[in-house]
C-alpha cells in the first residue's frame, strides 16, 4: 500500500511501547507491538492497541507464530515519524468512520500481508489471495457478516468484486479462476487499482470455497504447513506448493475438488448476468458456457 503523507508544521507524537505477550498472555506468539501516532489519530490509540492484538492473536492460533518475533511490528500513520524505529512497519491512514469497519480492515490487511510475507510471491493466489482471505475471516469471526464495511451509494456489482463485501459472494463466485483474471500463473505487477481489487477478490474467494467445503481446520492447517517450509524459501513457494500441502492434508478424496477449481481449461467460464437485492439478501444469477456444478 502506497500513501503520500504531507509534512505538517507541529507534530504531536505519542509513542507507546506495547508488548502484547506481556500485556496479553492470549497472544504468545505476537511480536512486540510500537505505536506511533501524530495527534490525528492520537486518541483513537486504545482502539487501534486493542485491534492489533485480537489481530495478531487469532492470526496466531489459525496461521502460526508471525515470520519474526523478535522484531517489533510498528503502527503508525506516517512513517516519517517512524524512520529510526526499525522492525516492520505497518501504515495505517484510515480514521475510524462511524458505522464502517474501514480501520479494522486495514491493520488486518496489513497485518495479514506481513503475517504471510506476501510481497515475496509473484502467484496471485499467495500475493493477494492469502491476506485477503485472512482479513475477510477476522471481520467476519470479529464483526459477523453482517456488519462489515457497507458504505452507501456503493453498486453491488462493485460490492461483489471488493474484498469489503466478500461474504455476500463468495460461494458463487468461486467456482473457476477463470473469472476475470487467471490466478494459477504469476502475475506481472498490474498497477491499476480495479484490477489488484478483482485479483483479491477473485483469489479470496477460491479460498473462500475451499474452506467452505473442506473446513477451517484443513485450511489452517495447509497455511501453517505452506508458512513452516516456505517461508524462508520463496524461491520454491509458488503456487504448486500450497496445492500440494492442500492436497496432503486434505487427502486424496479432494484432489477432484481442488482441481476443478484451480485447474479449469477455460470451457465452464462463468459471468454475472444478473445482481439483484431481495430483502437482506443479494441474489446472483449467474450464467456458463457448459453446465457446471458449483462446488460450494
Amino acid at each position: 500500500m502506497k500513501n503520500q503523507f504531507p509534512i505538517r508544521p507541529v507534530i504531536i507524537i505519542f509513542l507507546a511501547g506495547l508488548n502484547i505477550s506481556r500485556l496479553f498472555p492470549s497472544a504468545v506468539c505476537a511480536p512486540p507491538i510500537k505505536i506511533i501516532l501524530s495527534s490525528r489519530l492520537k486518541p483513537d490509540e486504545p482502539r487501534i492497541a486493542s485491534e492489533v492484538r485480537n489481530i495478531c492473536s487469532l492470526f496466531s492460533s489459525w496461521f502460526g507464530p508471525p515470520p519474526d518475533s523478535s522484531g517489533a511490528l510498528i503502527i503508525t500513520d506516517n512513517p516519517e515519524y517512524s524512520s529510526g524505529a526499525g522492525g516492520h512497519q505497518i501504515a495505517v491512514n484510515s480514521p475510524p468512520v462511524p458505522f464502517t469497519r474501514l480501520l479494522e480492515r486495514e491493520l488486518a490487511q496489513e497485518i495479514a500481508r506481513y503475517w504471510f510475507a506476501a510481497g515475496r510471491f509473484s502467484d496471485p493466489l499467495l500475493l493477494y489471495g492469502l491476506p485477503a482471505y485472512a482479513t475477510n475471516r477476522y471481520l467476519e469471526t470479529v464483526y459477523g457478516t453482517s456488519n462489515l464495511i457497507d458504505l452507501p451509494g456503493v453498486s453491488a456489482f462493485i460490492s461483489g468484486l471488493s474484498e469489503h463485501y466478500l461474504h455476500r459472494v463468495y460461494y458463487y463466485l468461486a467456482a473457476t479462476n477463470n473469472l476475470t483474471f487467471p490466478v494459477t500463473e504469476p502475475q506481472p505487477d498490474t498497477g491499476p487499482f480495479l484490477t489488484d481489487a478483482v485479483l483479491r477478490a477473485q483469489t479470496a474467494l477460491l479460498l473462500k470455497a475451499l474452506e467452505k467445503r473442506l473446513g477451517t481446520a484443513v485450511m489452517d492447517s495447509t497455511i501453517r504447513q505452506f508458512r513452516q517450509r516456505y517461508l524462508n524459501n520463496t524461491g520454491s513457494a509458488g503456487l504448486p506448493a500450497f496445492l500440494a500441502c492442500l492436497t496432503a492434508i486434505a487427502g486424496p478424496k479432494q484432489e477432484v475438488l481442488i482441481n476443478t477449481l484451480f485447474k479449469q481449461d477455460g470451457r465452464n467460464d462463468l459471468k454475472i448476468c444478473r445482481l439483484r437485492h431481495q430483502g437482506q439478501n443479494l441474489h446472483i444469477d449467474l450464467s456458463a458456457r457448459y453446465p457446471l456444478n458449483l462446488p460450494v
